[in-house]
């Protein structure tokens, strides 16, 4: 079998993989202290597998390859071997880094082909998009189908903006991802946030930092959501609920 491996910059975080001269796979050390560090290789997550190994995996039952393949097929002495690549990889375990593997995409740290018209500058549209001529839009940008923005409203990349979604009138809408047939009212502020599904977000809301609106959420007027904050689905808040 054959294990693919990215170097990370802090290895303490991960279980590393290390190998002998020939790529043979020798150990596998689960987040180990710094002064047991002798690689900074870990395993990506994609793998090679010769069918016959799977003889060791037992039916019918969860099974985690890494916990229960791994350490067998080294105590049999079957082959295994490490691939390195420095191609992208990112641990998308957590909200900012999902914010991030976006945005990556949108700046070209990963190749990507966007559907839809290039009707900017690093501006991509899929469908009809009604967009107010005072309206300012600033790639890269992705913009779904059926999506309006509204005059006086700003929408500086890298952001993704969902089937559906309407964007109110002077709102100002910055890094941010927006799935499908969200409602942004008037003058609100989204930076640097996800928001799900169906969200009806109030006018002069501030939105910024991390947070994670889940889906079908009504959110009144003047909240300020921040430093991460997430809101589980079907949540209501009335106006200036929370100043977090």
């Amino acid at each position: 079998m054959t294990i693919s491996l990215t170097p990370v910059d802090d290895p303490t975080q991960f279980g590393l993989v290390e190998m002998e001269k020939d790529n043979r796979v020798h150990r596998f050390l689960e987040k180990p202290r710094a002064e047991d560090i002798t690689t900074n290789l870990i395993n990506a997550g994609t793998y090679i597998i010769e069918p016959e190994i799977l003889r060791y995996v037992p039916p019918n039952v969860f099974y985690m390859f890494e916990r229960g393949l791994f350490p067998v097929v080294l105590q049999t002495g079957d082959l295994m071997v490490g691939f390195p690549s420095r191609a992208y990889w990112t641990d998308i375990g957590k909200p900012q880094t999902y914010l991030d593997v976006h945005h990556d995409i949108l700046i070209g740290k990963v190749r990507h082909t966007f559907r839809g018209t290039q009707i900017a500058d690093r501006v991509w549209v899929e469908g009809d998009a009604d967009i107010h001529p005072t309206a300012q839009v600033v790639g890269p940008v992705v913009i779904g189908r059926g999506v309006t923005i509204a005059r006086g409203a700003r929408v500086i990349g890298p952001t993704v903006i969902g089937d559906g979604c309407h964007i109110g009138p002077e709102a100002a809408l910055e890094g941010v991802v927006l799935w499908d047939g969200n409602q942004i009212g008037e003058g609100t502020t989204l930076r640097n946030c996800v928001l799900g599904r169906n969200n009806q977000i109030g006018a002069k809301t501030m939105i910024t930092d991390g947070t994670i609106v889940s889906d079908n959420c009504t959110l009144g007027p003047e909240n300020r959501l921040e430093r991460g904050i997430r809101i589980w689905p079907g949540t209501s808040l009335g106006e200036r609920a929370i100043s977090f």
